[in-house]
């Protein structure tokens, strides 16, 4: 369990606060990023959709949500891609091989 701040009840600070209003202001990490559509990053980069699945499907930071395939419906799955998932995949595409 992560804790804001250890204070002397284990909870928060000793006046009962569960974290500061710096941290409350200016959230960090994957969940607070922005996330884009596989059809939003597709455009940006030129792609089709099915090569940006490909590309962001094993990668941190992608919110995947949808149902399996069943004998009377097709199954889907949405994506939504994180900025930095964005960044790290886009630093992989362009780095320069010799």
């Amino acid at each position: 369990m992560h804790r804001f701040n250890d204070g002397s009840n284990g909870v928060g600070d000793s006046s009962g606060n569960v974290g500061s209003s710096e941290t409350c202001s200016n959230p960090s990490g994957v969940a607070f990023e922005k996330h884009y559509s596989v059809q939003h990053v597709a455009e940006l980069w030129n792609f089709g959709v099915d090569k940006v699945r490909e590309l962001f499907r094993d990668e941190p930071g992608v919110i995947m949500e949808g149902c399996e395939e069943s004998r009377y419906k097709r199954g889907y799955i949405n994506m939504r891609i994180s900025e930095s998932a964005i960044r790290r995949v886009y630093a992989k595409l362009t780095t320069h091989r010799k």
